[in-house]
């Protein structure tokens, strides 16, 4: 017990438990009243963060309470870690495998044009040099969370294009932390060399190639042992959560997402006998964690600094850019079978590494 207090003096439980209270019963009821009016859950999460936070009632307020902010963030990043994991666990590795040209050539396009569009807005508006880079680059990740929500949510994650649009989701986000280290470095630095690039996509790219080959020929015959051996049924799931955590931490070493580590873990999974019961082990987590991560970007919003006329203009602008960047990546497909347009609107969400762009642009005094 004196440790448990001990551990508890630094911040205020009942507050975090509380908040956290608000959070999940809101988010929840959001989320039921969205697809009351068939709209996708996850804007109801969002809308439900909002209302509950700084920007309107005021109920969660990270700003003043640091406790609070840990809470949310920590509770925000498992269950996007969760829902990437999920995402990976229901997608076969060998029809990823088929749509990979077309999806690498949806992600290239939905970073080079996005890319190129904000520099020149920013730089159109006046923004120097090195701001004008941070928001062209921030426009470059589609959001693989959000994305694969709502294609989720519409029981959609079987269409080619939805494969093509999470596989190409993935290489955004890859690409995109590959461009955010090259930014930060001429920004910070003045100049990169030559031989960071290639460290940094090296890094990248064999952290894809190592999980890949775990996920193909090592995981799914390792689950099969520790299943014949193991007394409980449940160790199996607690080994592919245990997983989930150790690809997210690799890929943060490879100076990836978190998100990236746990997709793949999903994969290796998926390809395991045991995935539906490791499925169906790992969903109700999924279902506190999951909407908490879609409320905090809410919660985090500050409607006030949006809503001032210098921002309006230039996020109304980067939004249509956004927008038609993202869009014209549909075409990437050239010939393969797939509906273009309907591909270009998978690919518009931004959110989580778009956070990150802004974050440390924030950090950097930029």
């Amino acid at each position: 017990m004196s440790l448990l207090a001990s551990a508890t003096e630094g911040y205020d439980l009942a507050l975090i438990l509380g908040n956290l209270l608000i959070i999940i019963i809101v988010a929840r009821l959001a989320a039921e009243l969205a697809e009351l009016i068939k709209i996708p859950a996850v804007l109801g999460e969002i809308i439900a963060g909002i209302i509950i936070g700084p920007s309107a009632l005021g109920l969660i307020d990270p700003i003043k309470n640091l406790d609070v902010a840990n809470m949310v963030l920590l509770l925000g990043e498992i269950g996007v870690i969760l829902l990437l994991f999920q995402v990976g666990l229901e997608m076969d590795l060998g029809e990823m495998a088929k749509v990979g040209k077309p999806a690498l050539l949806v992600a290239l396009i939905g970073v080079l044009v996005p890319f190129a569009a904000g520099f020149g807005v920013a730089c159109a508006f006046g923004e120097s040099g090195k701001i004008s880079l941070f928001i062209g680059a921030a426009l470059t990740a589609t959001s693989v969370g959000i994305t694969a929500r709502v294609l989720g949510d519409l029981r959609a994650l079987a269409l080619r294009e939805s494969r093509i649009v999470l596989g190409a989701a993935v290489a955004d986000d890859v690409l995109g932390l590959i461009i955010l280290t090259v930014v930060v470095k001429v920004v910070t630095e003045g100049s990169i060399s030559v031989g960071v690039v290639l460290e940094t996509i090296g890094l990248a790219v064999g952290f894809l190639v190592i999980t890949g080959l775990l996920a193909i020929y090592v995981i799914p015959k390792t689950f099969t042992r520790i299943d014949r051996v193991a007394k409980s049924s449940t160790t199996i799931v607690a080994i592919s959560f245990a997983l989930m955590l150790a690809f997210s931490l690799l890929a943060n070493q490879a100076k990836l997402a978190f998100i990236i580590g746990a997709f793949m873990a999903g994969l290796a999974v998926g390809r395991s006998q045991q995935h539906e019961r490791i499925a169906e082990g790992l969903n109700p987590l999924g279902h506190i964690f999951i909407p908490v991560f879609f409320a905090s970007i809410g919660i985090n919003a500050d409607l006030d600094a949006m809503f001032q006329p210098s921002v309006l203009a230039l996020a109304t602008v980067l939004t249509v850019v956004a927008i038609i960047g993202k869009l014209v990546a549909g075409f990437g497909i050239g010939r393969s079978p797939g509906d273009k347009l309907l591909i270009g609107i998978g690919m518009i969400p931004r959110g989580e590494v778009g956070l990150i762009f802004a974050s440390i642009g924030l950090s950097k005094g930029i």
